[in-house]
């Protein structure tokens, strides 16, 4: 009875639990602020008793005081200010805590860096070709459903090309510029 020696992620129910309450929190936010509160507690608390640490970009999205979720113009209010340092000013419109984040050009999180990652997991469910949507769709008869409904897509799906060849494009400031090999260029289906 010898355990596998897969690689997995520790404590991967308390990082789903945190996620779940913190999208609640925001969800919520905007109908009810109190239980949004509640929710951003909770999953505080979860990381505390789980000794996890909080990305940063989620710690800033967070008012410190009362836990709720900072969304601009709903519950945060936000705004540059450029003394004594230049910094970005966020104020919790519910318990009028404010807190600063400077910004210095150049600098970079740790988190941000490419060094800092240890370790990816990846948990999305692989799909397999043999089932994709539209050749379910063409097997329980999708075809004679598009052609009752006039034939149309209603759903415009914008093609993803990448770029082999180096196609010129035109800036106001720069006049001619080249696209880099291997750029991705986004293409809407309009016929």
């Amino acid at each position: 009875m010898s355990k596998k020696n897969n690689i997995g992620c520790e404590k991967k129910d308390v990082l789903e639990r945190m996620n779940y309450l913190y999208q609640a929190s925001k969800l919520v936010s905007k109908h009810d602020t109190i239980s949004a509160s509640c929710f951003g507690n909770a999953m505080i608390s979860c990381s505390r008793k789980a000794v996890l640490r909080i990305e940063t970009d989620l710690k800033r999205s967070i008012c410190k005081c009362c836990q709720t979720p900072l969304i601009p113009g709903e519950t945060s209010r936000v705004r540059l200010i450029t003394k004594p340092i230049k910094a970005i000013k966020t104020t919790c419109l519910i318990c009028k805590t404010s807190k600063k984040i400077p910004t210095k050009p150049g600098y970079k999180l740790w988190t941000e860096n490419p060094d800092s990652i240890n370790q990816i997991f990846n948990y999305t469910p692989k799909i397999k070709q043999s089932d994709s949507l539209l050749e379910k769709e063409q097997q329980h008869g999708g075809q004679n459903k598009m052609a009752a409904s006039g034939g149309e897509n209603n759903i415009k799906n914008p093609k993803i090309e990448q770029s082999d060849s180096l196609p010129e494009k035109e800036s106001k400031n720069s006049g001619q510029n080249k696209m880099a090999a291997g750029e991705i260029i986004i293409v809407n289906n309009e016929d």
